[in-house]
């Protein structure tokens, strides 16, 4: 049979068909080329935006805190004091102790994250403390008090007394415990009883005591003590970071970290001091003050928290130091200066949004006695 040799039934040559396929494969990589940059840009925003949803919610949280600093707390018999308590609803049942501080710095270094421990209670009675009218030797017998108002069953209390050092350390002693009784009979309405055991909450439900350890603490006190309403929800809050992570601890009721927002790398926080009382800050710094007059100058606290994205980029995305705190110019004209973080080159690689707020601590406005 005569091969066809009609132009519409030839086939390509190899030549064409090379050509063909290199042409496709041009075409191939660009394409792969616009795919890839095109997620690594949906990377790099969602990681962005992710890095600075965890950031937001962190600093709400720690601004939050530390607006409550001080609340219930800040008499001035209980600053600095050391408060020893029992948590028997812990398994196993422990001791624990903390100190009465509104809120602590524990400063880190140029390259390692401050911790903030914030203390604060709920109480929705008046602030003053009543007075023992018996001294009391430090076991779980009921607390007689000069005055009941405002206490109910399930309150925690702090009983604080000027001077009373049990352990010899140089810092006074306060103990902790759970009201689980306010007797109404004659002769009883003078009694806070605290033992271990069941009591019935504000909503009539028995609920079993949690800061009572069988037999007391052992602290005694005269009765120049006074008894302290911290609420029913008392916190001794503390942040950190770890791992990448803002943790938090509350003493009261855990001794495990919990993680409260990812990709949070670095935490600077500093003292806002009055010094001279007349209603402004005039320093920054990060000593705690070692007595209540000292506490009665901290009237703010500035922080700043750096949020991180998970994605790693191949270039170098962000400049080194990384401006933490601003510097600050004092009405005095003295100047605060600025707190930086210093980057290594791998951690360049990364992105970061830092988040910082001045917080007035308005319990600590006033500091009762």
């Amino acid at each position: 049979m005569k091969k066809s040799t009609h132009p519409s039934q030839r086939g390509f040559s190899l030549v064409e068909l090379m050509v063909g396929i290199t042409v496709a494969l041009i075409g191939l990589l660009i394409i792969t080329g616009v795919l890839i940059n095109s997620s690594r840009q949906k990377q790099t925003t969602s990681s962005g935006a992710d890095a600075q949803t965890a950031g937001s919610v962190a600093a709400y949280m720690l601004e939050r805190d530390i607006r409550m600093a001080g609340f219930g707390v800040n008499f001035s018999s209980m600053l600095g004091c050391t408060i020893h308590g029992y948590d028997e609803r812990s398994t196993p049942a422990r001791s624990f102790s903390f100190t009465n501080n509104p809120i602590e710095i524990v400063a880190g270094s140029a390259t390692t994250s401050d911790s903030l421990t914030i203390t604060y209670g709920n109480a929705d009675s008046g602030m003053g403390g009543p007075r023992l009218t018996q001294s009391h030797t430090g076991d779980d017998t009921n607390y007689k008090v000069d005055n009941r108002f405002g206490f109910h069953e399930g309150n925690v209390i702090v009983i604080s007394e000027d001077g009373v050092d049990n352990d010899g350390d140089g810092i006074d002693d306060c103990t902790l415990a759970q009201v689980t009784g306010v007797p109404s009979a004659s002769g009883q309405t003078d009694n806070i009883v605290h033992t271990s055991g069941n009591f019935t909450n504000v909503f009539g439900v028995s609920t079993p005591s949690r800061y009572n350890k069988p037999g007391g603490l052992g602290i005694p006190y005269t009765t120049k003590a006074k008894v302290y309403n911290l609420g029913d929800l008392p916190a001794n809050k503390t942040f950190a970071i770890a791992n990448g992570e803002l943790t938090l601890i509350d003493s009261m009721r855990s001794t495990t970290a919990q993680s409260v927002a990812e990709n949070i790398v670095f935490l600077r926080a500093q003292y806002g001091k009055d010094t001279n009382s007349d209603g402004t800050v005039d320093t920054f710094d990060q000593t705690a003050p070692s007595s209540a007059n000292g506490w009665k100058q901290v009237t703010a606290i500035r922080f700043a928290i750096a949020a991180r994205s998970h994605n790693r980029e191949t270039e170098m995305v962000t400049a080194t130091p990384l401006t933490l705190l601003p510097s600050i110019t004092l009405p005095s004209g003295a100047t605060i200066a600025a707190q930086t973080l210093a980057l290594s080159d791998e951690n360049r690689h990364y992105r970061y949004k830092v988040y910082s707020a001045f917080v007035p601590l308005r319990n600590q406005i006033w500091v009762p006695e």
